[in-house]
């Protein structure tokens, strides 16, 4: 309990810093408490993570000001209906970020079913990444566990493939986005989209491929 206190205190200390001496300080930081981390991390101001210690960083990564990264298992409160997704690449509760990628401002993404991103991909500002969600029809008592409680929730892991970009706050919830795809700004993901596809809408519908040198 209280080595934890201590590491919230130092990343609470960390966290504002601006300029070359905070990213400096927070690679230093995060490259001991990440699971795994590539060379050239960047992590700018305002940056919050949960359960570092499940977070996997590529090479080249840059996580943006204000970005919200949520690993680790959901709380044990309710019934989770797991959804199964071959393609993620991360166990339930990990959050990989691949190499070269960019993490815009704002964009938050939640890791309780397990998040895989791929190598040179861009998360556009204010993106959401969910792999974990309320089950719309068995849900009755709200998301605060209390007293007579009863949660009913959906995890379906989310695997992102390379060279994707989302949009604008765009908002992708479970399933597989194969690679070389671009989601136009304000796009809701919530199924599977082949790669080197563009979409865009809610709920997302493709619109044709990106690259007409690419096979579908």
């Amino acid at each position: 309990m209280l080595k934890r206190l201590l590491l919230h205190a130092i990343e609470d200390l960390l966290r504002p810093i601006s300029g070359p001496l905070g990213v400096r300080l927070r690679r230093a930081y995060y490259r001991r408490r990440f699971k795994a981390c590539g060379s050239h991390l960047t992590i700018d101001t305002g940056v919050s993570f949960e359960a570092p210690q499940l977070i996997s960083a590529g090479d080249w990564l840059w996580i943006d000001k204000n970005v919200v990264i949520i690993a680790g298992a959901a709380n044990a409160a309710g019934d989770i209906t797991w959804m199964d997704n071959p393609d993620c690449a991360a166990a339930p509760g990990e959050v990989i970020l691949g190499d070269n990628t960019h993490v815009a401002i704002g964009c938050v993404i939640q890791g309780h079913g397990g998040v895989s991103i791929g190598s040179a991909c861009t998360i556009g500002s204010g993106s959401m990444i969910y792999s974990l969600s309320n089950a719309v029809r068995s849900a009755r008592t709200g998301p605060v566990v209390g007293e007579g409680s009863s949660l009913g929730r959906v995890a379906s892991p989310v695997a992102i493939g390379r060279n994707v970009w989302l949009g604008l706050n765009s908002i992708v919830i479970g399933h597989s986005i194969g690679d070389d795809c671009f989601l136009k700004p304000m796009t809701v993901l919530v199924s599977n989209l082949a790669p080197n596809t563009v979409a865009s809408g809610n709920p997302a519908r493709p619109e044709g491929l990106r690259y007409s040198d690419i096979s579908p």
